[in-house]
């Protein structure tokens, strides 16, 4: 289990498997320019293994480095996948801004591409879920929408007609 060769002492990669390597094998995969269905089963593989702050019980310094790395590299990489397929799949790119937000609530842009990307729904409920959760997460760090994010969202709504609408005959 344990192997040393002209080094330190490490884990043997053919008999352990750590959650660490294989997030960074898929983060890899990710990143490696394939179809975008190749890139998303890589970051549905990162979202499995990625449940929360890398050794979130450990408070010694050594780990905030490679914790915060992680996190980042993860975030980065459901946020530009996202992009990449929001005129394509826009509900599969919510998805990952839904995600990566729940990874850094902080990070107003990763809040704020969420709105933006539910018009292409073609949903106002849509848009006014994503805007009163856009409201609830910024509120939890004493912030709120900006007043463009508002009235965007509410030019928007005023642009689509509601799904009964277009369903019903005129």
């Amino acid at each position: 289990m344990i192997v040393r060769q002209d080094g330190p002492y490490t884990l043997d990669p053919e008999r352990v498997s750590v959650d660490f390597w294989k997030a960074y094998k898929s983060l890899d995969a990710a990143r490696s320019g394939h179809s975008n269905e190749h890139c998303l089963a890589a970051l549905q593989r990162i979202g499995e293994l990625y449940r929360g702050d890398l050794a979130e019980d450990v408070t010694a310094e050594w780990i905030e480095a490679p914790r915060e790395a992680l996190r980042r590299d993860v975030l980065d990489a459901f946020s530009a996948l996202a992009h990449t397929i929001d005129d394509t799949d826009p509900e599969r790119a919510l998805i990952l801004l839904e995600r990566a937000r729940t990874l850094d609530r902080t990070t107003r842009p990763s809040t704020r591409a969420s709105p933006a990307s539910r018009p292409a729904l073609a949903s106002q409920d849509a848009i006014t879920r994503t805007l009163a959760l856009l409201t609830k997460t910024l509120a939890e760090i004493g912030e709120h929408p900006s007043q463009e994010t508002v009235a965007f969202c509410a030019f928007l709504q005023r642009r689509r007609p509601t799904n009964r609408s277009r369903d019903q005959p005129s």
